[in-house]
């Protein structure tokens, strides 16, 4: 059960409205919490946009950008100054919530939740004992 899914599922009644929908896809499934448009592009253009998701380390968020956009650490060191200097002050303007302070400096390249091996591995450790 992801807790993003809050929408519920619509069957759609009218052929006109099926057929007009039925290419739309999302596209996430996560709730932005930070939309930052980052200069560079060609004549001083919008190059992209660093996007911070609702409960995500804004870190992460600019790894994600750098990577993608091939930037120096320079420009990692910059997107993070502007997203993180004074980010408890700032707003969220789609929840009207103050937003968490950045507590990393360093990006997650890897993030596994192992509860579940553990918890299998508790339960045949259980299972073992029982049987002997």
């Amino acid at each position: 059960n992801n807790r993003y899914n809050f929408f519920p599922k619509v069957e759609i009644e009218s052929k006109e409205l099926k057929n007009k929908y039925k290419y739309f896809k999302c596209q996430r499934n996560r709730i932005i919490e930070q939309n930052l448009p980052i200069g560079g592009g060609p004549g001083g253009s919008t190059l992209g946009h660093v996007e911070v998701f609702e409960n995500e380390e804004p870190i992460d968020a600019i790894y994600r950008f750098i990577s993608y956009y091939q930037l120096n650490n320079e420009a990692k060191s910059q997107i993070y100054n502007v997203i993180c200097t004074n980010r408890e002050q700032q707003i969220d303007h789609q929840n009207k919530n103050k937003l968490k302070p950045c507590t990393r400096d360093i990006a997650l390249l890897l993030h596994v939740d192992l509860t579940h091996f553990i918890l299998s591995y508790i339960e045949d450790l259980k299972n073992i004992e029982q049987n002997k």
